[in-house]
Parts: structure tokens; sequence; C-alpha cells
């Protein structure tokens, strides 16, 4: 597998090594420890002030799902397997919340919802009044720029979902006790401490569980582990990706630690390939043959190549990007065809004939 384009870029080679020293076990450089754990008290300082601050109990069922280290756990297809049950079988009038990470600025509520091959966005000010200030349209492939990558995921893949971007999580519950919902579920909201919820689902890659046990900068750890004490569940994801022998220190690990959590052993199961704005659905084996191309701007990209591997594609050139970067112009080449995930697929900005993203669904792993 060819590694080119962005790991030619100085910006890349810096962003790896960097990760080199967070996912390590030994860590960063001695010289550079003292400075980095100071960062990391600054930053559980800052947490620990949020915490001391009034609790707002949602007064309709509230759902979190996230994460105590930095990097891809496999949140979003937890979220999208949770709201389409509770669409589908429960009949719920579902929302889903976040803060819509690397969308363009904006203070207050931005509501999303899916109609007829578009993407209909309102901005609501920052009152009480919650009346819409302004109504705009977007392509399907244009409105992450609104609402973030990841909801419009979640818009792409449930059509009949409303997605909520705000970075003030209460206002937004609030806001959807007003609108009549049911359920509000919460992506990447662990660390967000002024929110009561009646779930709290924590999620752990078993590719990189907490790395070299520090927390960031000095490693991947967004807080410390006893900080699974605060979750009602624990989901382990990516378990097909791992020697059996490490998985079953990470169950001996929460059977000593945590014997009274329930642990859910999930994977990322392929389902099919798509192309955006199509309703064509592509079987697995669809590249066979053929050689291809593959961009991944995921927090853990490494998950998606090893699923990539799997179906033993034939690839020539593989690009990989920080998390949300939008798929550059420069590798759309003409007659390449390019494998990606569907959150990229989604920050294509224009339509393209070779594109395409894998699918993928959210599937419990069987230990015999």
């Amino acid at each position: 597998m060819k590694l080119s384009g962005p790991f030619c870029n100085d910006v890349n080679m810096k962003k790896i090594h960097i990760q080199k020293y967070l996912y390590d076990e030994k860590g960063p450089p001695q010289v550079l420890l003292p400075l980095l754990k100071g960062v990391s008290n600054f930053q559980r300082w800052g947490m620990w002030i949020r915490s001391k601050r009034r609790v707002y109990s949602p007064r309709i069922y509230t759902v979190s799902f996230g994460g105590i280290t930095i990097g891809g756990v496999g949140k979003t297809p937890a979220v999208i397997e949770r709201a389409n049950r509770e669409m589908g079988v429960n009949k719920k009038k579902i929302c889903v919340i976040s803060r819509g990470y690397g969308a363009e600025k904006y203070q207050g509520i931005v509501e999303g919802i899916y109609r007829d091959g578009e993407i209909r966005i309102c901005e609501y000010g920052t009152g009480r009044e919650y009346s819409p200030m302004k109504e705009t349209v977007f392509a399907l492939n244009n409105a992450y720029k609104v609402l973030g990558d990841e909801l419009t995921l979640i818009l792409y893949r449930l059509r009949d979902v409303t997605v909520i971007r705000d970075s003030n999580r209460v206002r937004a519950v609030k806001w959807a006790e007003s609108k009549g919902f049911d359920i509000a579920i919460l992506d990447d909201a662990y660390q967000y401490l002024m929110l009561g919820r009646n779930e709290n689902i924590l999620l752990i890659s078993a590719l990189n569980p907490w790395g070299n046990g520090l927390i960031f900068p000095a490693g991947i750890l967004r807080e410390p582990l006893d900080a699974i004490n605060r979750a009602t569940e624990v989901w382990i994801t990516h378990c097909d990706q791992v020697l059996r022998e490490k998985l079953e220190k990470l169950k001996d690990f929460f059977t000593q630690m945590y014997p009274e959590k329930t642990i859910r052993w999930t994977y990322h199961k392929p389902l099919f390939w798509s192309k955006i704005n199509s309703l064509s659905r592509f079987p697995l084996d669809y590249f066979g043959g053929k050689e291809v191309d593959v961009f991944c701007a995921i927090g853990s990209p490494q998950s998606f190549l090893n699923i990539l591997k799997k179906q033993q594609l034939k690839i020539k050139n593989t690009y990989i990007y920080r998390d949300h970067a939008p798929i550059p112009k420069g590798i759309l080449k003409k007659g390449r065809i390019i494998l990606t995930t569907e959150k990229n697929l989604l920050t294509l900005g224009e339509e393209s004939e070779e594109v395409y993203a894998l699918c993928i669904g959210l599937s419990d792993y069987c230990w015999d």
C-alpha cells in the first residue's frame, strides 16, 4: 500500500510525529514530559471548575455517547444505531445534538433537517424565543460547512431525524424540550458535566484503549481512567481488529475494576458502497480486480484501513489527512477511483463520478 500526497506535507509529518508518542505506551520524550503534564493539569483544572457549575436536569429522556480519549472510538455509528432504533422500533421523535466540530462559527442554535435530497438549515438566536432568524437550503455535500461532517453524516443515514448544532448543550436540550422531542441524543458529550442525562454511554476503542495512560497533550486521555465511573454502560469498539489476547486482557480489566458495569463488545461491519446523492448501493466486492486509491480523514484511520484490508482491494495510493479535513481536489484525478468513509464523502463539495464511500454498521462481537 503506497502512502503519498499528504505524507510529503510538513504539517502532516509533524502530526504523525506527535501521534507516535501520544499512542505509544512509552509516552513522550522525557525532556518534554514536565511541560506537557503541566498543560494537562491546566486542562484538568478547567474541567474541575466546570464540574462545580449547576447541572441542568432535562425534562426529556437524554442519552449521551462519548469517549475518554481523543481520536476515533466510533461514536457516530453508535449514535446512528440508537437513533434509528428509537425512531423505527419505538416510534419516538428524536433529535441529535452536537457541537458540530469544524463547522463555521455561529453563537446560536443551528437546526438541520433532510428534505427531498437537500438539507434545510435554520439558525436560531441565543434568546428564549426559539424562533428562526435565518433559513438556508444546502446540497448534501455542502451542508458540512454549517453543521459539521458528523451531523451531516447522521442526516445522510437517517433522513427523518433532526440534528441540532450548538456548543451549549444545555441550551440545545431546552430547545428540544420546547419543540416536543421525546429523546435527545448527545454526540460526544461525556465531558459535558453541566447537563444531566438518563444514559451516559462510554465508548472505548479496543485498538488503543488509553494509549500511554497520560492525559492530553502528554497522551490521548481526556481525563483520568476513574472517569469510567460516570458511565452507565461501556461499549468496546473495533473488537475484531485486535488479537484475542489483547481483547481478553481488556475484558479482565473491566471484570476486576468495574464488575458492576454493563459492557457491550462491538465491531464495525462493512455493509455496502455508496455514492453521494445516489440511492444505489454497490456490493462489497464491486471493486474486485479494479485499481483504487483510498482517502481517509477520521480520528482512527487505522480502523478504516483494517476494514479495507479484509476486502482484498487493489490499492495503489493511500491519502491520510487530519480528522475532519475535506477531500482535496488535487487527488480527484480523472479516471481514478477514490474509496473513502461516509463522513469524508460528505465533504466532497462537488459531485464526482469516481468517489465511493463504505457504509458501515455497528454489530455485536461474538466471543465464541
